[in-house]
């Protein structure tokens, strides 16, 4: 899945669209509990740059334990050490920048930056 598939509102960890987000993650999910020794998926949690950077990291903590939370679950078969998370707040490659040059907000890009990327590792 892309990382925009999964959407979150502004200074929340609460999906969106729940039911969305489960069929974007049914594959991933499907793959995780086809293998639990194997097959796992690491979470980093992202946001906007609207917060103190500690906010950030707490709120991107929140997001990718809702998204692990969900992932655990959709199927009894994934096992939790199979799915990590990572708080990476504002601070990762590829943000987009959500301030316009003269200062205001780009709440475009700002919802962008939203959401929860995941990894997904075979051992």
């Amino acid at each position: 899945f892309r990382e925009n598939d999964l959407h979150f509102a502004l200074d929340s960890a609460t999906l969106t669209d729940p039911d969305a987000a489960r069929a974007v993650l049914a594959p991933l999910a499907a793959w995780l509990a086809a293998d639990p020794t194997h097959h796992h998926v690491q979470l980093r949690g992202r946001t906007d740059s609207s917060g103190t950077p500690q906010h950030n990291l707490d709120l991107a903590a929140r997001r990718a334990a809702t998204v692990k939370t969900l992932l655990l679950n959709m199927n009894p078969a994934i096992t939790d050490p199979q799915i990590t998370t990572l708080a990476e707040g504002s601070t990762f490659d590829g943000f987009l920048p959500d301030t316009r040059p003269d200062g205001t907000p780009d709440p475009v890009a700002a919802a962008a930056n939203r959401h929860v990327l995941a990894i997904a590792t075979t051992t």
